[in-house]
């Protein structure tokens, strides 16, 4: 994790905090900052309670090893959490105007 000082700062001084921090000029929200990235890659990191895979994780999943766990089109999957860089809202997708039959989408 980042270190104490920077501990949860997401919380303190960032936009769940009072919004003091001065890196949120250049980055716009907490979840573009480096610090809550490395903070959520070394959660995603820790070995799951009790040592083991959670238990609804697939069959396949090494056991003792942490895994990002998720569903995607009715399908299970897992990660390492070292495959995974950022996750964010899910994004609508806008139709594009004055294009024949909705063919693109944007």
């Amino acid at each position: 994790m980042a270190g104490a000082s920077t501990e949860r700062c997401w919380a303190k001084i960032g936009l769940w905090g009072d919004a003091s921090c001065k890196r949120l000029a250049d980055v716009v929200h907490c979840r573009n900052c480096g610090v809550f990235k490395d903070a959520a890659r070394a959660r995603l990191s820790d070995s799951a309670p009790g040592g083991g895979p959670c238990p609804a994780g697939p069959k396949n999943a090494a056991e003792g090893k942490s895994m990002f766990l998720f569903r995607c089109a009715g399908g299970d999957f897992a990660l390492e959490p070292s495959f995974v860089g950022e996750i964010t809202p899910a994004a609508a997708v806008h139709k594009i105007p004055h294009r024949a039959a909705d063919a693109i989408e944007g």
